[in-house]
């Protein structure tokens, strides 16, 4: 059996048709979903970003004690047992802090691809100008993190050159160069739907046309206040947008595997991180960065995930409630 592994970042599940919403469009996604398993019940265990990974690849809880950390000597990762067991493994991503400097969550992969230029990248150096799309001070860490982020991507042109639709794009191309090896693990992280949040404006137009205020593509992680009814309904809008475009490029990854006769011989998984508030419970945000002695507590928005699995011997459009986590996945 083939093995295809898509993890995205922070997206919440209820912003899914497949877990009932009914605003946002993610047809591919629901395709998916209504061709095999959607878990209902589940939940994060290490948080956030790379500590998840952790959980993922090796099975084991790394929050309360390694933390946000490479993985550790004596842990054996998936891709690993995978390789011992005859599989070609490869890893597909835009996701910098996974391949960080100290970090080696590529370990034994046989083949790596890093699409460049997404937030924590240092890649591209110009222009030395910039202007912020809102006022500074909505925004996290403006200098450090939306200013070269934007610099990245200020050469933008078409779809094709957004990270995530350059992840798809890239795991299309290694299906269709790689599809003769039996059998395989394809593993696609891709750091959207983290913010910032600027798709293509089509996909926002879905969701708040016409806006013509501040667009607070990185929100700071805040009490929800500082931002306008208006703003955070086009915030909402932006995240939607990023959304619709990674389902439109994870359909076309779907079809390949049709096209390719590799449909009944491979099985896809696909799950988040985590959430994200989007003024529920008056955050903006994942976590604290303000009130750290305090905390954020866990709320669904955040703590519960996307869980969706299709093997040609799994069931269709079956939902579980059986309680699950990330690192289920790596088992």
């Amino acid at each position: 059996m083939n093995l295809i592994l898509i993890v995205c970042d922070t997206l919440r599940r209820d912003y899914l048709g497949c877990y009932g919403n009914d605003w946002v469009q993610s047809p591919s996604l629901d395709a998916l979903s209504a061709a095999g398993v959607t878990f209902d019940r589940c939940f994060v265990g290490s948080f956030p970003t790379v500590p998840m990974r952790h959980d993922l690849m090796c099975s084991n809880h790394v929050f309360h004690t390694t933390g946000w950390a490479p993985i550790a000597a004596g842990n054996t990762a998936l891709q690993q047992r995978l390789r011992s067991e005859g599989y070609t493994t490869a890893f597909i991503s835009d996701h910098a802090q996974l391949l960080a400097p100290g970090m080696n969550y590529h370990v034994a992969f046989h083949g790596i691809e890093w699409i460049r230029g997404h937030i924590a990248d240092r890649w591209r150096t110009e222009p030395g100008e910039w202007k912020p799309p809102c006022a500074p001070d909505k925004l996290r860490q403006p200098e450090n993190w939306v200013w070269p982020w934007s610099r990245n991507f200020l050469a933008r042109e078409t779809e094709r050159d957004w990270p995530s639709p350059q992840t798809f794009a890239t795991a299309i191309e290694w299906l269709e160069r790689n599809r003769t090896h039996d059998p395989f693990y394809l593993f696609i992280d891709t750091f959207d739907v983290h913010e910032p949040w600027l798709p293509p404006r089509h996909y926002v137009d879905m969701y708040d046309p016409g806006y013509q205020g501040d667009e607070v593509i990185y929100p700071r992680y805040d009490h929800a206040g500082y931002l306008t009814e208006d703003e955070l309904q086009h915030v909402r809008a932006l995240y939607a947008g990023s959304i619709t475009m990674m389902d439109r490029w994870i359909g076309r990854l779907i079809e390949k595997v049709q096209d390719l006769g590799l449909w009944d011989d491979t099985a896809i998984a696909f799950i988040s991180d985590h959430g994200w508030y989007h003024g529920e419970h008056d955050y903006i945000g994942k976590h604290t960065v303000i009130e750290r002695e305090k905390g954020w507590q866990f709320y669904d928005e955040v703590a519960r995930i996307p869980l969706l699995m299709r093997a040609p011997n799994l069931p269709e459009g079956v939902t579980s409630r059986a309680p699950t986590g990330a690192r289920c996945c790596g088992r």
